[in-house]
């Protein structure tokens, strides 16, 4: 398979946070829809998060920040379908992205539990998805200020994802006791 782009990142434990800074080149030909968005809306409007990543923890105690379309549950039924949000990267453009995660993490896959305990990782991994523009059809939208694509669900049958492992020292997970 081609590679479209490239992807660097750089992480830093502190006490608080993680700090995560990264850059994704576009070395394709053609544009791609980068998954590095996220659209939250309160009572006061809707704002866009840029490189704020969904956080799992696998069972060999690797935190996988992912910002990647996912499939569908098809046991679901949804009114309309969940929408995704993307950037565009024209070709040869490199975007940079610097974000911050409060620690300790809380994965998204953490099970219910009312005892749950911090322990240290030193093993993290990003995932962010890219989709080819002539793969898939999109619509131009402008929300909080800022331009987005808006992808059909089923775009994630064309994504690829771009993946940097890095080991960091001291990254605070909580986890079910």
């Amino acid at each position: 398979m081609p590679t479209e782009a490239t992807l660097t990142a750089a992480f830093a434990a502190t006490p608080e946070a993680l700090k995560l800074e990264y850059a994704l080149t576009n070395v394709s030909q053609a544009g791609l829809y980068v998954i590095d968005v996220s659209v939250q809306v309160s009572g006061g409007g809707a704002t866009v998060q840029t490189g704020i990543p969904r956080v799992e923890l696998s069972p060999d105690r690797v935190v996988f920040l992912l910002m990647k379309l996912r499939q569908l549950d098809p046991m679901r039924s949804y009114a309309a379908p969940p929408n995704a949000y993307a950037a565009l990267l024209p070709p040869g453009q490199t975007r940079r992205v610097s974000a911050q995660l409060p620690l300790p993490l809380i994965p998204a896959n953490l099970p219910p539990s009312k005892e749950v305990q911090e322990i240290l990782v030193n093993r993290v991994s990003l995932i962010i998805g890219v989709v080819p523009v002539p793969a898939t059809p999109a619509v131009e939208q402008e929300i909080g200020g800022v331009k987005l694509w808006r992808l059909p669900a089923a775009s994630w049958r064309q994504q690829r994802e771009l993946r940097f492992d890095a080991a960091v020292a001291n990254v605070r997970v909580l986890v079910n006791k």
